[in-house]
């Protein structure tokens, strides 16, 4: 997902850079090392203020702007050729795409594999079965926004903490990047991985 307003940081996250690559292109380039189908739902370019790079991604452009995480995923979920779907931030710098294929393997005979941390769902970073795509709609002609509120209408394989460390230990894919203070501390925390001595 790469449609918000990115308010509190101040620019485009997706366009932030990590390394030599952008957040958007480093997350994309990480699914598709397990993924052959990658979806990035945007804000059209006129309307977010800032045109995406060039992905090796299927681009849906969200044709009301800035409604919110339940419509990009109605929308993600129409776009994708599978059953079930991993769905991301663009600002999850830490996000490997073995957690990614554990959250989608943990869907089984559910709607969605969500994590539970800390007693809040983690709907941003989760795996979603294509049905709940007519639920996500429901909600959104009820004039709901919040991806929150998709949970508790759907049958949900909840991970909770222990479940979601199996699969990553520091819990670095929760990691997102809301304020410029939580980008230096995400780029001082890489710089510092990869001056570690191996």
């Amino acid at each position: 997902m790469a449609g918000g307003r990115s308010t509190r940081m101040g620019a485009p996250k997706a366009l932030l850079k990590f390394g030599a690559v952008t957040l958007i292109e480093r997350t994309v380039t990480e699914l598709r090392r397990v993924f052959a189908d990658v979806i990035v739902v945007a804000a059209l370019p006129g309307e977010a203020g800032f045109a995406l790079p060039k992905l090796d991604a299927t681009i849906v452009f969200d044709p009301v702007p800035f409604e919110g995480p339940l419509l990009a995923l109605g929308l993600g979920l129409e776009a994708a050729r599978g059953e079930i779907a991993f769905v991301c931030p663009c600002d999850a710098p830490a996000l490997r795409a073995e957690v990614a294929l554990g959250l989608c393997a943990a869907v089984d005979d559910y709607d969605a594999a969500i994590p539970l941390i800390d007693g809040r769902f983690q709907p941003l970073l989760a795996a979603y079965h294509k049905r709940c795509q007519s639920a996500a709609q429901a909600l959104l002609a009820g004039g709901e926004r919040r991806l929150r509120a998709l949970v508790p209408l759907l049958k949900v394989r909840i991970l909770d903490e222990r479940a979601m460390r199996e699969l990553d230990p520091q819990l670095s894919a929760l990691l997102n990047l809301n304020t410029p203070d939580d980008y230096r501390a995400a780029l001082r925390r890489s710089r510092s991985a990869m001056s570690a001595p191996s």
